[in-house]
């Protein structure tokens, strides 16, 4: 994109998120009943509306109905409204800026401005009439639109109104024609006549709306200007904008002067107040709390530096124009009072008094008084409330869209923990040391340490709901079975999906969201995008610009990893690919059978899209290629806009396109397989051939074979370049390494586990120092590994620009150089000598001998560098490929635990080093010696052979008393600290060692700010991993949570309520709340082709129907279907009833049962039924019942045949099949010669659960058809759904293996868990006490035995009706008091490992054992991670539970920001806000729950007659039609609640709705012009309303209706189910006579 369009682009997004809080079309306001909608949108548009001249005389039931239509848009500075020519079709009204219209001339200089009022386009809404001039947006302009189709559907309604406007536009057009005819004077060249000269029309139009509305009183224009006074209302004029490039300092020239809002001046002030702030929260709390007195000198200055400052800040924020939403207040009055609003600028004023004077006035007292003293400084720190500052910076850095948050977040929180501790620690010694001395009792004197925790950071959006798709394909795919190769294929699709944009476009998340982005704007950026593109194709060139836009905008980017295959040869895909980027390999099996490379700018397909041939030859991605496809019905809807362009009819003769199509055909089936087998057979050879060459060209590139092989010298390629191209060729090797070659992989592996393992023995070495000599070796190893790498990183081919892979040493180098070397080398470098070689004589306090035990280069103290290797690891786990992605949980768990012990083992090394020494001595007086020359008091120490650790008196290992020995070893120190490192880095510490001076008490405070920042992430992570795992299980819980509630609210028949939620609960079992279509329909369309082709085509083949059929058909056929699940027993299908899907039996039988009860034929899979004539609707013949557990697929009926109509010869099978049937079903080629009473007595369904996807089937089982056999069934979850076998004996059953031990994990579990191998102890001879001892510790193994819970809970997982919360919540604490439990049984089991150990004092007072601190050192890490994991599992439990309460709070605060930034009127906006909170207390924020519309066909007839169904048969209308009309009524009644005080219907609404009241009474009254009320009359339960207005087209209400209390009204709406009279006639007939004679009555 070039600079300025993505700038643009940018900041509409920022105005979008400035002006309204980034809400653009709040997706509840679909919630709120429809007169509630119209009296809001009438309140936003009433005045827009009353601005049109047509619109203005109109009654206002007409307008509240039109403002429905009426849509908000918003556009910047510069943005074009209508262009130059083009079609107007929508009318626009101002409500804020200021539109321009540009001069027809040259399209830039502005000739008139219209501002807030001003209404443009009203003829567009009739007429399309081209733009006489280009409509521009001078500054922020806000203003409602009516779009011309929206206005034309809406005048269906009101056919009066329709014809009136379309009057008065014709009597204008007329009145300007006729002023347009009137004779033109004759032009004269006289000198003198200037004076009578007419002016120019736009002229006299300024001049008549400057007189109009009073800016001029200059009224001797009147006569001669031809101006048609009736339009003159619509328009408000304004002054033109002034267009600025720069920022002004000043608004105005004169006093006082005005700063504009943000120029640069305001910004750096800004900045310097908040240096500023900073210095007041460092500096003066410590001289206030700690030293009591303020110092004279510099400090004295800056104090008077910063009253200066606050007294300049007041004047600054008073002069400073403010910039609201809405307005920009730029007068000093407007200003003042907007600050004076504000709390900030008191607290400002706050600051500038000097409290310390006048706290301390009287003078009068003789002595000094310390208390007094201490008050005038306390007073000072008054300043501190400036602090405010700090946080509404971060706030403003917050909302700023473009910023990393989480980074902002976090420094924020540093910030904020950082002040809170150290004001803390201020106040806590000033409340006990307020005066000089320090009071007694006071925690000062007990000297505890206290601190604060906090926590939460949530990760990034795109990431989790790229996350959550890719755990549920893969969850897909297994349960699929889905053909490796094709599961390949869809991984790698994904992977470069999230490697190319974060997979935006998959998540739904789509930037140029049609809704958002103005349509200007977003045409410019595609056509940018995709222009150059589509008319590098010859096709395109010649053509109309606006058609070319056209397709830009309707066209789709595709990304395609290597090895993808485009479209096969022989399939009509109807699409055009062009390359963009990228290179593919067509090949075709022509009699030559060629293959060749296209590249960018070649297109395929082009007659594909334009005839609908098949494809000739197959297209199979060679490197990553980026496509722009357009699809079929993008190109006929662009045609349809551009008739004259349908150049391409004709162009070809029918045999010309006959021999294509035959050529296509030789391309059949065997190249399907062929594809699917590449992958596999490749794999095969590998392992054949020699492995070691494999490894080699699958990793290197030979670079010097290449240019050998093409008669180029490799040495001489050097030339080209600029820098070292003579040395170049002999420091790098001739080899490129692949970026995705086995052997990077393996390397980048093993140079991550070399730094972690660096970065744990360097801080060990340097703080033992000379003692750990013998990790010498493995350190100097693992840097010349860091060095080697350095070097091999040198050779990483990398891909370019256009998507090619670029190898040659000079380029890879150049890329790594200015890559990521800097730090590599930064973190490598040998430091250590660096200073050596400077500084020679360095010794860090070391003595020579030392240096002798181990040379000074190993331990020096520069080496703590290189452990900033450990960024590696983070390296390691950012890099996002799907593999990781999908082992997130883990993947994290694994990366904190690695983190936590590197912080540790660093933080343990840094205590040691500040205060212990390691000495080695010959003897006790060598040892005294040497204590003497280090100097400084130490411990008591007694001399040791082995090397003694000596560290300082009062440290804070001499004030831990935990080990009781003469003198200390290197590994019991080691241990304490980082015992004491753990204890402080994941909590406050257990208080056993304390910090004894100032260098420990830093480093304890912030090891503990570390620790709370640092479990707060991590914990935070977790948590929102988990839940984000289980949030389809949550969001269908929920679902089927609110349809319970609303079944046993309407108290529904027992028997049907436990259908429905049987229902849902097997299709949860089933499906898992995934479809084929949600999940495969992100891919490209060949490879959800194959995908879904390979479940199917079994089936289909099945169908007597689609035997010897195209494979092309199957693709496109295979693509279109759904799947549906049904238990044994359910009615699919009955007769006389209107439907529009045709099935298709998957697995499973049906009956079909006649009127009277009898089984008329009997299908099983492949049998088809339902709409099978194509009709849109169809009214069905057959009753049909699932006879085992059934799995279908549906198609609608018209779409299936519209499908037929590229395939001519499957067309004519399906019409001779479908006009032979005798009914609505055609059956497939195998028919079961019993009948269904005989299949009755068989045993019923063979469920599957999740546990066992990998059972041997038996092969005697009886198997439906011959050739289907159930272990190749690529079906969901279910393997078959029924078998006829006969009766097995319940011994054979016990005999038999049972089902679960196909799981080998499971029986080995068991196994294990209940060996009573214990009992083997009472076989040894030993004395009764080792016995009983050996006998409990030989019972360990049953230990296993936990893990049954694990089992439970899985199974439970499942089905979906459990009351999981509870579940979860009790697993997690059986989880916590086990872990308690255990826990405490090993910390005693240390102290009294044998009997022998338990009677003498153990560990409390022990010692000898002290095992205290290897059991803290070993358990706290684990301890810790365990307590994060059932933390983050309570969050994520939290979350997921409240879902949909927060789902449903953020969408009503989306919908009132939305609707407060449109200006909305209190009133109208406290209805709402009361609406939807009630909405919620009552029905979980739901009109209707999500599953009763989800629900099968026959169901959902059954609920809403079961709930509803009595208001259609006690209707005075409907009452005696025919059950089955009033059957399909019910299925149309809608629901809406009201609540009291909401209008149902306001006088004067036409909406063609039937109103019952379910619940509740209603008001009948009329509200007089005066506001008074007159009530006529209250309605109650089971009457209803609007009748005639529901029936018959445009019929306004005479009254209103309003709810009295909470009201469930339902209604019929006329559009809806109008077409059920066409299919029942008799009923029609019933309905239109009792109808008349309610009209009549009216």
């Amino acid at each position: 994109m070039d600079q300025d369009t993505t700038k643009r682009v940018i900041r509409y997004y920022e105005d979008l998120w400035y002006q309204k809080s980034g809400v653009f079309k709040p997706k509840l306001i679909k919630l709120l009943p429809a007169p509630l909608l119209m009296e809001i949108c009438y309140d936003l548009n009433a005045v827009p509306l009353y601005s049109s001249l047509v619109f203005r005389q109109l009654p206002e039931p007409f307008l509240r109905r039109l403002s429905l239509a009426m849509c908000h848009q918003f556009y910047l500075p510069g943005d074009i409204v209508y262009n130059h020519n083009q079609n107007k079709s929508f009318m626009i009204c101002i409500t804020n800026g200021v539109l321009e219209l540009l001069s027809d001339e040259d399209d830039e200089s502005p000739m008139i401005s219209f501002g807030k009022g001003t209404c443009i386009g009203e003829i567009s809404l009739v007429f399309n009439i081209p733009a006489r001039c280009t409509v521009k947006a001078a500054n922020y302009v806000e203003c409602q639109i009516l779009n011309h189709t929206d206005f034309i559907k809406l005048m269906i309604t009101y056919p009066d109104i329709s014809a009136q406007i379309r009057k008065e536009m014709l009597e204008r057009i007329t009145r300007s024609h006729s002023r347009k005819v009137l004779t033109k004077a004759a032009l004269s060249l006289n000198v003198y006549a200037s004076k009578d000269q007419k002016k120019s029309s736009i002229k006299c139009l300024k001049d008549k709306l400057r007189f109009m509305q009073g800016f001029s009183d200059n009224a001797n224009l009147i006569n001669d200007d031809e101006l048609d006074d009736h339009c003159l209302d619509l328009y408000i004029l304004s002054e033109h904008i002034k267009k600025r490039t720069k920022p002004f300092t000043c608004v105005n020239a004169s006093f006082p002067w005005i700063l504009e809002a943000n120029c640069h001046l305001v910004k750096y002030w800004q900045l310097f107040m908040l240096l500023i702030v900073f210095y007041i929260c460092l500096v003066y709390p410590f001289f206030i709390g700690f030293k009591r007195e303020f110092p004279g000198g510099m400090f004295f200055y800056t104090e008077i530096c910063i009253a200066i400052s606050l007294m300049l800040n007041v004047i600054m924020s008073v002069v400073t124009a403010v910039r609201t939403k809405k307005k920009y207040i730029k007068n000093f009055v407007g200003i003042l009072n907007y600050r004076m609003n504000t709390l900030g600028f008191y607290m400002d004023l706050v600051a500038l008094i000097p409290f310390e004077y006048i706290v301390t006035i009287h003078t009068s007292v003789g002595y000094l008084d310390t208390y007094r003293n201490h008050l005038f400084y306390l007073c000072k720190g008054i300043k501190l409330c400036l602090v405010w500052r700090i946080s509404s910076f971060f706030e403003e850095l917050e909302k700023k869209l473009l910023l990393n948050t989480i980074v902002v977040k976090i420094a924020k929180y540093c910030v904020y923990i950082a002040l809170l501790c150290y004001w803390s620690g201020v106040i806590l010694y000033m409340e006990s040391c307020f005066v000089n001395r320090c009071s007694q009792h006071s925690w000062f004197a007990r000297s505890l340490i206290w601190e604060d925790q906090r926590r939460g950071i949530m990760s990034t959006k795109t990431k989790t709901a790229f996350l959550e798709v890719i755990i549920t394909i893969d969850k897909f795919m297994k349960e699929n079975n889905m053909h490796p190769a094709i599961k390949s294929r869809i991984m790698a699709f994904y992977e470069l999906q999230w490697q190319y944009n974060s997979g935006v476009e998959l998540t739904d998340e789509s930037w140029l969201k049609k809704t958002v982005v103005p349509a200007e704007l977003r045409k410019k950026v595609l056509h940018q995008a995709r222009f150059k593109t589509l008319t590098s194709i010859r096709f395109f060139q010649v053509k109309n610009k606006a058609y070319i836009h056209t397709l830009t905008e309707t066209a789709r980017d595709i990304i395609l990893p290597p090895g993808e295959i485009v479209y096969y040869g022989g399939t009509t895909t109807r699409e055009l690919y062009i390359i963009e980027s990228g290179y593919c390999l067509v090949t075709s099996k022509t009699r030559e059978g060629r293959e060749r490379v296209i590249g960018p700018g070649n297109h395929l397909g082009l007659l594909v899209l334009l005839y609908g041939v098949p494809a000739v030859s197959t297209i199979i991605t060679l490197t990553h290629c980026k496509l722009i496809s357009i699809g079929h019905f993008a190109y006929t809807s662009a045609l349809n806009l551009f008739p004259d362009m349908k150049e391409h009819e004709g162009l070809l003769t029918p045999e010309e396109l006959h021999s294509i199509e035959q050529q296509a055909k030789s391309q059949n089936t065997d190249a399907y397989l062929k594809h699917y087998n590449v992958f596999v057979s490749r794999r095969l050879t590998t392992i054949l051939t020699n492995v070691l060459q494999d490894f080699f060209n699958d990793s290197f590139i030979n670079v010097k074979e290449y240019y050998r092989r093409n008669n180029e010298s490799y040495i001489k390629s050097f030339q080209q370049f600029k820098i070292l191209n003579n040395i170049s060729p002999y420091l790098l090797m001739p080899i490129a390494i692949k970026p995705d070659g086995v052997f990077l992989k393996t390397w980048s592996l093993i140079r991550v586990i070399a730094a972690y393992i660096l970065s744990l023995l360097i801080p060990i070495v340097v703080s033992m120092a000379p003692a750990c000599g013998i990790f010498n070796i493995a350190i100097v190893v693992i840097e010349a590994f860091c060095y080697i790498d350095i070097y091999l990183m040198l050779h990483v081919a990398y891909y370019g620009s256009k998507n090619q892979l670029i190898y040659h040493p000079y380029l890879t180098a150049k890329n790594y150089l200015t890559r990521s070397f800097v730090i590599d080398l930064l973190t490598c470098f040998p430091w250590y000598l660096f200073w050596k070689l400077f500084i020679p004589k360095h010794n860090e306090n070391h003595t020579d001998e030392d240096h002798n035990v181990n040379p000074h280069l190993y331990h020096c103290i520069l080496r703590m560098v290189n452990i900033l290797q450990i960024y590696k690891l983070y390296a390691v786990f950012w890099a996002e490929s799907i593999g990781a992605l999908k082992r997130a949980y883990l993947m994290s768990v694994v990366q904190f635990l690695l983190l936590t012990l590197f912080f540790l083992n660093l933080y343990a090394s840094i205590l040691i080093t500040i205060s212990c020494r390691f000495i080695v001595a010959y003897d006790q007086d060598d040892f005294e010696r040497r204590l003497e020359n280090l100097g400084g008091p130490f411990m008591d120490t007694v001399f040791n052979p082995g090397g003694n650790m000596v560290c300082n008196l009062g440290s804070w290992i001499d004030s831990a008393n935990i080990f009781k020995d003469q003198y200390l070893t290197p590994k019991k120190v080691y241990l304490l600290s980082y015992y004491w490192s753990a204890a402080s880095f994941t909590g406050a510490g257990f208080g056993d060692i304390t910090a004894q001076d100032t260098a420990h008490m830093l480093l304890s405070i912030c090891i503990n700010i570390h620790g709370v920042l640092f479990f707060g992430y991590v914990y935070a992570r977790i948590a929102s991993l988990k839940a984000m795992a289980d949030q389809v299980i949550t969001k269908f819980q929920e679902n089927l949570k609110h349809i319970d509630l609303f079944l046993t609210r309407e108290k529904v028949p027992f028997v049907l309520k436990k259908s429905i939620i049987d229902y849902w609960k097997y299709q949860w079992k089933r499906t898992g709340g995934w479809s084929h279509q949600k999940i495969l329909g992100k891919l490209h369309a060949n490879l959800n082709e194959d995908a879904v082709l390979y479940m199917y085509e079994k089936t289909l083949r099945e169908i007597p129907l689609f035997e010897d059929v195209e494979y092309s058909f199957f693709r496109a056929f295979a693509k279109k279907l759904r799947e549906r699940y049904f238990q044994k027993g359910c009615m699919i299908m009955r007769s006389n009833e209107v439907i529009k899907n045709m099935y298709i039996i998957y697995r499973g039988k049906v009956d079909i049962i006649t009127e009277d009860n009898e089984v008329e034929a009997c299908m099983g899979p492949g049998g088809i039924f339902g709409n099978i004539k194509g009709a849109s609707k169809y009214l069905t013949m057959s009753n049909v019942y699932a006879s085992r557990n059934l799995d279908l697929l549906y198609i609608e009926g018209h779409e299936f045949f519209t499908l037929l109509k590229s395939y001519p010869t499957v067309l004519r099978k399906v019409k001779y099949s479908v006009d032979s049937a005798p009914k609505d079903y055609v059956l497939p080629t195998i028919l079961s010669a019993r009948t269904s009473r005989e299949l009755e007595t068989f045993p019923l369904t063979y469920e599957v659960d999740e546990e066992d996807e990998n059972d041997e089937i038996e092969p005697n089982i009886f198997l439906e058809s011959p050739d289907k056999s159930i272990a190749e069934s690529h079906g969901s979850r279910s393997i078959a759904s029924g078998y006829s076998g006969d009766y097995i004996s319940a011994i054979t059953l016990i005999c038999m293996p049972h089902r679960y031990f196909s799981k080998v994990y499971l029986r080995r579990r068991d196994f294990l868990a209940n060996l009573p191998i214990s009992y083997l102890a009472f076989a040894v001879n030993l004395n009764p006490g080792v016995q009983n001892a050996l006998f409990c510790y030989l019972r360990t193994p049953q230990l296993f035995r936990i893990t049954y819970l694990f089992t439970y809970r899985q199974h439970r997982k499942i089905s979906i009706g459990s009351a999981n919360l509870l579940l979860k919540l009790t697993t997690i604490a059986i989880w916590a008091s086990i872990l308690s439990h255990v826990n405490a049984c090993l910390f005693f089991k240390l102290s009294c490992l044998t009997p022998v150990h338990c009677t003498s004092s153990n560990w409390m007072s022990k010692p000898e054992l002290n095992l205290r601190a290897k059991y803290a050192e070993v358990l706290h890490p684990c301890r810790l991670v365990i307590l994060g994991l059932l933390i983050s599992e309570m969050s994520a439990l939290i979350t997921a539970h409240s879902s949909s309460r927060i789902a449903y709070d953020e969408g009503i605060n989306e919908l009132r920001d939305g609707l407060r930034d449109t200006d909305l009127s209190d009133h109208q906006m406290n209805k709402m806000w009361d609406y939807v909170r009630e909405l919620w207390s009552r029905q979980q924020g739901r009109q209707m729950p999500k599953l009763v519309t989800k629900l099968p066909f026959r169901l959902r007839c059954q609920v809403m007659q079961a709930v509803y169904g009595s208001h259609i048969r006690e209707s005075v209308i409907f009452s005696k039609t025919d059950d089955d009309f009033k059957r399909m009524l019910c299925m149309w009644l809608r629901h809406c609640v009201f609540f009291p005080g909401n209008y149902i219907v306001q006088c004067g609404d036409a909406d063609q709705c039937i109103y019952f009241i379910h619940r509740g009474e209603v008001e009948v009254l009329t509200v007089h012009p005066n506001l008074t009320e007159s009530i006529y009359d209250i309605l109650g339960p089971e009457d209803c309303f609007g009748v005639a207005q529901g029936l018959f087209v445009g019929v306004a209400h005479h009254f209103s209706f309003r709810a009295r209390t909470v009201v469930d009204i339902v209604y019929l709406k006329l559009d809806e189910w109008k077409y059920l009279l066409d299919f029942y006639p008799k009923s029609a007939k019933l309905v239109r006579r009792k109808v008349e004679n309610v009209y009549l009555a009216i």
